[in-house]
C-alpha cells in the first residue's frame, strides 16, 4: 500500500531529479523496503551531491530488493557515489553485495603498488581454488575497478596516483595469468632450455613487456593492454620422461605462452573479462610471428623498423615474466630508439602521423569530440613529449621518461619546456586524461569521445567537479574549460614541433657528397669525417650516385629527399665490411629504380630499408643481382611479413598454389616459381645479412622453400596430365606419386646455391 512521502523527501525530488514522479515511486519502495527513516535523512544530505541523481535513485532501489543498506553516513555515501555516476559500477556492486565492506576497508587504506596486488591475488587465488582461475582473475579485476574508481570519484587520490594504481593491478594480473599459463605449459613439454657460449644447457626465459599507456603506468580503466613477448634463445624443452613427442623447440613452446596467456586475458565470461590485448606493435605487426628471440628483435628494430615502431619503444617497460631479460632488451633497443645523431625527419614523422589522425578524425566528423585523437587532444602532449626525446634523448638520458606527466617535469627541468608550457600541457594533460577515465568508467566501454546528448554531458561535468544547483550551466562551463585546454595544447604542439622542426634546419649543414660540387679533397674530407675507411676507394661510387641525382636527371624532390637519406648512408657505409661494393651495387640499385620514380620516391621515404640494403649489397652480390634486376621486391606490400616472420611449407605452397590457379600453362607457371624462388631467396638472405637469422635458420628457411617449390610443381604437373590430385595438410597431395630429397636437401641443409637431389 503507497505510504505518504515526507515533505522534505517531495521538495528533493522535486528540485534534484530530471524524473520527480518516478524518483517519489523510487523512494517510497526504498521506505517500504527498508522501515527506516534514517534513509530519508541521508538521501536528503548525499543524493544532491551525486553526478546522476536519478540513477543513483535507480539502483538502490534495486539493491534494496534483497535487502536494507547501511545506514552509517560514509557506507552510503560510498553507495551513492558508485550508484549515481556509472551503471558499471553499480551493477558490479548490486551482484557483488559482499565486497562492500572490503571496499570500505581498502578505500581507508588508500592505494596499493604492484606488490600489495600480488599479495591479495595470491590469496584470493587460494581462497578460490578449485573455481575456474581465469574467472577469478576477472571477478579481482572487477573489484580492483570498483576501489579505485571510488577514489576517483571521490576525488581523493590525484590523476597520476589513480593511473599508477591501475597499472599496478595490470601488472599483477598479468604476472598472475603468465604464471599459471607456464605452470600448465611447462607440465606439458617440459622446461625451454638452450645452450650458452660455453655449451652449457641453461634455462631459457621470457619476458612480458608492456607498451602504450600500460608501459608509462598511466593505464586507464577500459584501455587495451599492449604487449610485447621476447625470449632469451633457440633451443628445445627438455620433453616429459618417455615422451619424445612432448619435446618441442622454444619457440613454439613461448608461442604457446603468448597465446594462452592473451587468450586467457582477452575472454569474456560472465564476470567480463580481465583486458583486451592487443600485440599489433611486435615486430612485423599483424604478420609478424607472436613472439621473438631477443636478438632477432633487436635486430628488426634496428634495421626494418619504422619510425612510429621506435617510437612505441619508449614506453617499453617489462611488466612480467623474466624483469632482466626485459632489462636486457631495453638496454639493447635505447641506442635504437634514441639515435646518434638523431633521425632527421623524426618531427616531420610526427606531424605526419598526427596530420593522418585528423584527416581520418575529420572524415569521421570526430576531431571536436574526441578527447584522445582530436586536435588539441591527448595524444599531441604525448607526440610533443616523444618529439623533444627521441631529438634530445640520445645526449640527455634523463628525459627518456614514459610517463608522460614526469617526461613534462624532466624536460622542463632540462630547459627545453618553458614553466609555462610546462603548466599548460600538464594542466591540460590532466584534464583530459580525468575526462577520459569517466567516459570510460561509465559503461566500462574503451572510448575517449564525449558524450552527444546534452543529459549525458551535464552528468559527466557533474562527475568532474562542476556543480549548479539549477542544473543549467554544469556542461557549458565543462565545455568552455575543455576547449581552453584543447587550443592551449594545440597552440603548444604546433609552436614546440615547429620550434624543432626549425632548430634542425638552422643547424650548420653538413657538405652531401651525392648532390653538392664538392673537390675531390672536400668529398674525401666529408667521407673521413664520416669515419669510412680508405675514403679514396669511394670517390667512383660517390661519382656514380652523383651522375644519377644530377638536377637534369631526377626531380629537386627527390633530391631534397636524398639529402635527408645522405648521413644514414654513410653512417652505414662506415660500418660494412666492404664499402666500395656496396655503393657500387646501391648505385646499380639506384639507377634501377630511377626509370620509375615514383618506386625510387617511396625507396628514399623508407629509409628503415637503407641498412639492411647496404649490408646486402656489401654482403653478396649474388643476392644484390637479384635485386638490381628486380628493383621493386623490398618495396612490395609483403615484404615487412616476409621479414618478420618465417614462412612454412605450408605457407609457401598456399601462396604458390594460389597464383597457380591463375597461370595458363607450363611456361607462365615456372616463370612465376622463378620469381617467386629468387624472392623468397632474397628475403632470407636479408634477415641473414641482418643477422636476424643464424646459419640453422637459414638451412631451414631455405629448405622449406625448395620443398614447398617441388610439392607445388608436382602437383601443378599432375593436375596438368589429368592425374588425381587432392589438397593434404601441407596444401599438395599426389596419391601414388613419391618424390625423395637426397643430399643436403634431404638433410634440410640448403644453402644459397645448393643443387636439388631428387
Amino acid at each position: 500500500m503507497p505510504i505518504p512521502l515526507p515533505a522534505d523527501m517531495l521538495e528533493l525530488c522535486s528540485r534534484t531529479l530530471d524524473d520527480a514522479s518516478r524518483g517519489a515511486a523510487d523512494i517510497e519502495r526504498i521506505f517500504l523496503s527498508t522501515g527506516s527513516d534514517r534513509i530519508g535523512a541521508l538521501l536528503a544530505q548525499i543524493l544532491p551531491d551525486t553526478p546522476d541523481p536519478d540513477l543513483a535513485l535507480i539502483h538502490l532501489e534495486r539493491y534494496c530488493r534483497e535487502g536494507a543498506p547501511p545506514t552509517d553516513p560514509e557506507t552510503f555515501q560510498i553507495l551513492l557515489t558508485l550508484f549515481g555516476f556509472s551503471p558499471y559500477l553499480a551493477e558490479s556492486l548490486i551482484n557483488d553485495r559482499q565486497y562492500l565492506p572490503q571496499l570500505l576497508r581498502a578505500r581507508r587504506q588508500g592505494a596499493s603498488g604492484v606488490e600489495e596486488y600480488r599479495g591479495e591475488l595470491a590469496r584470493w587465488l587460494r581462497i578460490h581454488q578449485g573455481e575456474e582461475a581465469w574467472d577469478a582473475l576477472r571477478t579481482f579485476k572487477r573489484r580492483a575497478n570498483m576501489r579505485i574508481a571510488l577514489r576517483d570519484l571521490q576525488r581523493t587520490a590525484s590523476l597520476p596516483e589513480i593511473c599508477r594504481e591501475i597499472s599496478a593491478s595490470a601488472d599483477a594480473l598479468i604476472q598472475c595469468g603468465f604464471e599459471m599459463v607456464m605452470a600448465d605449459l611447462t607440465e606439458r613439454f617440459g622446461r625451454p632450455q638452450a645452450f650458452d657460449e660455453t655449451g652449457r644447457i641453461i634455462p631459457a626465459r621470457i619476458t612480458v613487456v608492456a607498451l602504450g599507456k600500460l608501459g608509462g603506468l598511466e593505464l586507464n580503466y577500459s584501455s587495451d593492454i599492449d604487449l610485447l613477448f621476447i625470449y632469451s634463445r633457440d633451443g628445445e624443452t627438455s620433453g616429459r620422461p618417455g615422451d619424445p613427442d612432448s619435446q618441442i623447440s622454444n619457440k613454439e613452446f613461448f608461442t604457446k605462452v603468448a597465446e594462452d596467456l592473451a587468450r586467457g586475458l582477452s575472454h569474456i565470461s560472465r564476470e567480463g573479462q580481465v583486458y583486451r590485448v592487443d600485440c599489433r606493435l611486435r615486430p612485423g605487426g599483424r604478420d609478424g610471428d607472436l613472439v621473438s628471440a631477443l636478438q632477432a628483435a633487436v635486430v628488426y628494430y634496428k634495421s626494418w623498423a619504422r619510425a612510429w615502431e621506435r617510437q612505441a619503444l619508449i614506453k617499453a617497460r617489462p611488466c612480467a615474466g623474466d624483469t632482466s631479460l626485459g632489462a636486457l632488451f631495453l638496454s639493447e633497443i635505447q641506442p635504437i630508439i634514441f639515435t646518434d645523431p638523431p633521425d632527421p625527419a623524426a618531427v616531420e614523422n610526427i606531424r605526419d602521423m598526427k596530420d593522418l589522425i585528423d584527416a581520418d578524425l575529420a572524415k569521421r566528423r570526430n576531431v571536436a569530440i574526441d578527447l584522445k585523437l582530436g586536435m588539441g587532444g591527448i595524444r599531441e602532449i604525448e607526440f610533443t613529449v616523444q618529439a623533444f626525446q627521441l631529438l634530445k634523448g640520445a645526449s640527455d638520458p634523463w628525459i627518456r621518461e614514459a610517463n608522460t606527466l614526469l617526461a613534462l617535469h624532466r624536460l622542463t627541468d632540462k630547459g627545453y619546456l618553458s614553466i609555462q608550457e610546462y603548466s599548460a600541457l600538464s594542466a591540460a594533460y590532466t584534464f583530459l586524461r580525468e575526462v577520459e577515465h569517466r567516459v570510460q568508467i561509465h559503461r566500462n566501454l574503451q572510448r575517449s569521445t564525449l558524450p552527444a546528448a546534452p543529459r549525458d554531458l551535464r552528468v559527466l561535468a557533474r562527475s568532474i567537479g562542476y556543480r549548479d544547483n539549477l542544473h543549467r550551466e554544469e556542461a557549458a562551463r565543462f565545455l568552455a574549460d575543455l576547449q581552453a585546454h584543447r587550443d592551449t595544447v594545440r597552440t603548444t604542439y604546433d609552436a614546440a614541433l615547429g620550434a624543432l622542426s626549425q632548430a634542425r634546419l638552422d643547424e650548420p649543414p653538413q657538405p652531401d657528397p651525392f648532390l653538392d660540387p664538392l673537390t675531390d679533397t672536400d668529398t674525401l674530407a666529408r667521407l673521413e669525417s664520416a669515419g669510412i675507411p680508405e675514403p679514396a676507394m669511394l670517390l667512383g661510387g660517390v661519382k656514380q650516385v652523383a651522375r644519377l641525382l644530377d638536377p637534369a636527371a631526377t626531380t629537386q624532390a627527390i633530391r631534397r629527399e636524398f639529402r635527408r637519406v645522405t648521413p644514414v648512408l654513410l653512417a652505414e657505409l662506415s660500418r660494412v665490411h666492404n664499402p666500395v661494393r656496396a655503393l657500387r651495387n646501391l648505385g646499380r640499385y639506384l639507377a634501377s629504380l630511377g626509370l620509375d620514380r615514383a618506386r625510387l620516391t617511396e625507396f628514399l621515404e623508407r629509409r628503415e630499408l637503407l641498412a639492411p640494403l647496404v649490408r646486402l649489397f656489401a654482403g653478396s652480390q649474388m643476392l644484390s643481382s637479384t635485386l638490381i634486376n628486380r628493383p621493386g621486391l623490398v618495396l612490395e606490400g609483403g615484404v615487412d611479413a616476409a621479414l618478420a616472420r618465417e614462412r612454412t611449407v605450408a605457407e609457401h605452397v598456399a601462396h604458390i598454389m594460389e597464383a597457380c590457379a591463375a597461370c595458363a600453362g607450363h611456361a607462365e607457371f615456372s616463370a612465376f616459381l622463378r620469381v617467386y624462388h629468387r624472392s623468397q631467396v632474397l628475403y632470407i638472405g636479408l634477415s641473414d645479412l641482418s643477422r636476424q637469422t643464424g646459419p640453422a635458420g637459414v638451412a631451414r628457411a631455405l629448405s622449406d622453400l625448395a620443398d614447398a617449390i617441388v610439392r607445388a610443381a608436382v602437383f601443378f604437373c599432375a593436375r596438368e596430365i589429368g592425374w588425381p590430385v587432392a589438397a593434404g595438410g601441407d596444401g599438395t597431395t599426389t596419391p601414388g606419386f613419391l618424390v625423395l630429397g637426397l643430399g643436403k636437401l634431404g638433410y634440410r641443409e640448403m644453402d644459397y646455391s645448393t643443387d636439388l637431389d631428387l
